[in-house]
């Protein structure tokens, strides 16, 4: 596999990295699936996706776990090591690869994007259908959460919304969800 990668100024131009990079790949997931949900994994062609293979796990079900096939750059510098053949695992004593593992589990089973957070860093999965129509391949594109902008407050809600998985007044994820009232 070539890997390309983009000088800095370019990539930024085109919204590989950052939370830019979480939105186009979840472009890139809504087009490969033609808009009937989940894609199949044979619609999943990273030369598509060299603008943002820093920020991406590939991941592949390996049994009842998902094995890392390929981790980026910039996820590698975000864990601090290399986790390629790595399964990802709830009980993990990596927060990052235990939430991973979370989002992953949760994707797999609805067949939809889902989006988690640890440690100042957000990943987005998204599941690709095998032969019997279950997860049999996962994109996860992980990023370091943005600070927030100059005169940002941050808000503490109470745990019950939370719980409720509400994101504040309206607003949607980058897995497309909309924060419940």
């Amino acid at each position: 596999m070539t890997i390309v990668r983009l000088p800095a100024a370019r990539a930024a131009r085109e919204g590989a990295t950052g939370p830019g990079a979480l939105e186009r790949l979840r472009r890139y997931w809504d087009r490969a699936g033609g808009g009937a949900g989940a894609p199949r994994s044979d619609r999943l062609f990273l030369s598509d996706l060299s603008g943002a293979m820093a920020h991406i796990l590939l991941c592949y079900r390996d049994g009842a776990a998902w094995r890392i096939e390929f981790a980026g750059a910039e996820v590698q510098d975000l864990l601090g090591f290399d986790p390629t053949g790595e399964a990802l695992r709830g009980s993990d004593p990596e927060p990052l690869l235990a939430r991973l593992a979370d989002g992953a589990a949760a994707a797999a089973r609805r067949m939809e994007p889902r989006t988690v957070r640890a440690g100042g860093r957000t990943a987005l999965h998204l599941p690709f259908a095998g032969e019997g129509g279950a997860a049999a391949v996962m994109l996860v594109g992980v990023v370091a959460a943005p600070p927030p902008g100059p005169g940002a407050a941050v808000l503490a809600f109470p745990a019950r919304r939370a719980r409720e998985g509400g994101r504040g007044a309206g607003g949607r994820g980058p897995d497309g969800q909309a924060s419940r009232p």
